[in-house]
């Protein structure tokens, strides 16, 4: 099937994804136009002026976000108040328009052998009858969707946040030991490419209740969410912690800028066009989805032999 999402809101995404993919190109192209290296360099200079200019662009992405949640919550009127407004319209343009009629009509108007009483009558009977179907109709117009039932939290908010501090700490902690064993020799032991390792195993096990909830909501048929989930967290993590790392890294005195290999930097532009031209048009399907994971093969395919 076809499932439709905001366009609005993906087009916005995909946008600073844009942004992102050439504010790491431009470090690049520096570094092989003959930029030096080290700590004080102008392509370490350059990366962190990006850096502070890219969260700047994630802090304004927050604000619109937020700000465009809070105008669409608008008080609704009362449901008496919108029946009795369109009944009062149609019946408005009902009784004009039988005014209208009956003073295009001759003055003669009345039937032979029937009294002026018989036809006033006819004529108020029509009239409620207009207000009676302008009512039923109005009632039908104007009766708003079933909302979706809201799901009780299974936790509070307290312990929602408690849980988060604990598990941040645990994932910090395991990433370590992670990195220690790759460091030590594991991929050599394993027989596979540290960078397959960093680039694609490392992100499928470490985000594996990510996908998980992707899939779920898509499942249920709840698009938005599932793309909130998918592209929310490559926005995090391109405009906020890659520069925060640099701009971390500064005061330690540690040579990290935003120049990443060129294979590197040239698969993400090219996921990140692919992408923009995947969705643009707010649908989704199954080929899209079958392009978009054949790519991913083709790139983990790249990755290793590089």
């Amino acid at each position: 099937g076809v499932q439709l999402f905001e366009r609005t809101s993906a087009v916005l995404h995909l946008s600073l994804l844009v942004g992102s993919s050439v504010a790491l190109l431009i470090p690049m192209a520096m570094s092989y136009a003959g930029g030096e290296t080290g700590v004080r360099s102008p392509v370490a200079w350059l990366s962190r002026i990006i850096s502070v200019v890219m969260i700047a662009a994630y802090g304004l992405f927050l604000y619109c976000i937020l700000k465009r949640e809070k105008s669409q919550i608008k008080p609704s009127p009362p449901e008496s108040s919108r029946l009795a407004a369109s009944a009062f319209s149609i019946l408005h343009k009902s009784v004009t328009r039988l005014h209208r009629s009956s003073m295009e009509r001759p003055a003669p108007f009345f039937k032979a052998g029937t009294s002026p009483d018989i036809e006033l009558g006819s004529a108020m009977g029509s009239g409620r009858s207009t207000l009676e179907s302008a009512r039923s109709l109005g009632s039908l117009q104007e009766r708003p969707e079933e909302e979706e039932e809201e799901e009780a939290p299974v936790i509070s908010t307290l312990s929602g946040v408690l849980w988060l501090g604990l598990v941040a700490i645990l994932i910090s902690v395991m990433s370590d030991i992670l990195v220690d064993n790759i460091e030590a020799g594991a991929a050599q032991e394993l027989h596979v490419p540290s960078s397959f390792l960093y680039t694609i195993i490392v992100p499928i096990v470490g985000n594996a209740a990510e996908h998980t909830s992707a899939l779920i909501f898509s499942y249920r048929d709840k698009p938005d969410i599932a793309f909130g989930i998918a592209v929310g967290s490559s926005v995090q993590i391109a405009l906020l912690v890659i520069p925060a790392c640099v701009l971390i890294a500064w005061p330690m005195g540690q040579d990290l800028t935003l120049r990443f290999g060129s294979f590197e930097t040239c698969v993400y532009a090219a996921s990140v066009l692919l992408l923009f031209t995947t969705i643009s048009d707010g649908l989704s399907n199954w080929t899209k989805g079958a392009l978009l994971i054949t790519s991913y093969l083709v790139i983990a395919i790249g990755v290793w032999f590089q």
